[in-house]
């Protein structure tokens, strides 16, 4: 039933609602770098699903780094994730 999936990483707790918008919108962490149960969720996963990353990433784009490297550098985390973890793409 589950066709591709999107994730991204993040802190286990946020006290305050405006933490929770920028790091909801703006601010997420590379997958593997946060305290999410990714593994957990990437591991339930049939393989072969497509796997997409969100990972907005303001800080780096505040610092001038182009989107392109944003990108890459999203992609080659995510990507690692899923070597260490096991998943078959």
């Amino acid at each position: 039933l589950i066709g591709h999936v999107q994730f991204c990483d993040g802190p286990r707790s946020m006290p305050t609602d405006l933490q929770r918008f920028h790091e909801g919108f703006l601010q997420r962490m590379m997958p593997g770098e946060g305290d999410f149960a990714l593994d957990d969720f990437v591991c339930a996963l049939p393989s072969g699903r497509l796997v997409g990353v969100e990972v907005p990433l303001q800080d780096l784009a505040d610092r001038g780094i182009p989107v392109e490297e944003r990108a890459r550098r999203a992609v080659e985390a995510s990507r690692a994730f899923l070597e260490k973890v096991g998943y078959e793409s």
